[in-house]
């Protein structure tokens, strides 16, 4: 989205950066505490820091793809954009690229959110980070509804979907992790979709039953896109936040979703990967965690952030192969 001339120029004018963070990226947090510690403070936060990173004008037009972790993605292995690789799925390949372990993640858009935090985390571990992504078809395989007529995209999903498990197999993982965007159907639509995430991991693990199964919990939908937000309420940034009433079920909400994948991972003998304590604390949700700009929209977590969540990420990732 382009933002209109006026805010743009006004941006020159906030306050300084109360964490005293110079222009540019941030260490990854080192743990949970010092994450929360973070969060905490920018809840507290009145105005948009000067060094904002990235700033709101690299949010507009196309730029705002370029600061988000689809970009990660390769030619060879997006199949939004190239929807005959449907039929044949192939994985980006990150982190230690040439080990001999992998860790596999699949999923819709939201594996992007994931990818800069897993390339480092591989790295560091000496895992192969084989990424399957595509965005705009729903992580749950959930059978098309009897009857209505696909778009040339539903029956891409459909394919991806179908080849996908042979093609996770190929290979072989020590985890799958499952990343999803999308947020809760309402009760009977979230059964519907806990039993298509069931499908999924029952066949991708139907050569290696053992396999370690993770679904990464969904992570906040702000009420409009963080960059508009911001740019319209820069000496109010709270404004922007995710305000949200753990436990309650509903079309959409936040808290349903968290519930749905707590629910799916019980349901599918996998591991939930919590993921919420990265991005809230009591129930809030800001858009700014620092001088880092979380999403790159409403719900894309910018690769900054990601990566300033690698620590944590690669923490948790320790905890479940140990444990796994």
């Amino acid at each position: 989205m382009l933002l209109p001339l006026l805010l743009v120029c006004v941006l020159s004018v906030f306050v300084g950066d109360p964490f005293g963070a110079a222009a540019g990226l941030i260490s990854p947090a080192s743990s949970n505490a010092a994450l929360a510690s973070a969060i905490a403070a920018s809840l507290e936060q009145r105005s948009l820091p000067e060094s904002l990173t990235p700033s709101l004008t690299d949010t507009e037009g196309q730029n705002v793809y370029s600061i988000q972790g689809t970009s990660f993605l390769k030619q060879s292995c997006d199949p939004y954009n190239f929807m005959k690789e449907a039929l044949d799925p192939k994985p980006c390949i990150y982190g230690s690229v040439s080990a001999k372990r992998t860790i596999v993640i699949f999923g819709d858009s939201f594996v992007g959110n994931w990818l800069p935090a897993l390339n480092d985390a591989g790295k560091n571990l000496g895992y192969r980070i084989a990424a399957f992504e595509f965005a705009g078809c729903i992580t749950s395989f959930v059978p098309p509804t009897p009857g209505v007529r696909l778009t040339a995209f539903a029956r891409a999903c459909d394919e991806w979907h179908a080849h996908l498990p042979a093609a996770v197999q190929a290979q072989r993982p020590a985890l799958i992790l499952a990343a999803n965007g999308t947020p809760s159907w309402g009760v009977r639509g979230d059964l519907s979709w806990i039993q298509g995430i069931q499908r999924a991991f029952k066949e991708m693990t139907t050569a290696s039953p053992d396999t370690t199964r993770v679904i990464v919990s969904i992570s906040p939908h702000l009420p409009e896109p963080a960059p508009s937000c911001l740019a319209s309420y820069f000496s109010s940034i709270q404004k922007c936040n995710l305000t949200y009433k753990p436990g309650v079920l509903g079309l959409g909400l936040f808290s349903a979703s968290l519930i749905r994948d707590r629910n799916a991972a019980l349901a599918s003998h996998a591991i939930l990967l919590s993921t919420v304590q990265w991005f809230c604390l009591k129930d809030r949700c800001p858009a700014v965690v620092k001088n880092l700009l979380v999403y790159a929209d409403a719900d894309h977590v910018t690769t900054v952030y990601s990566e300033y969540l690698s620590r944590v990420l690669q923490k948790a990732l320790v905890s479940i192969l140990r444990h796994g």
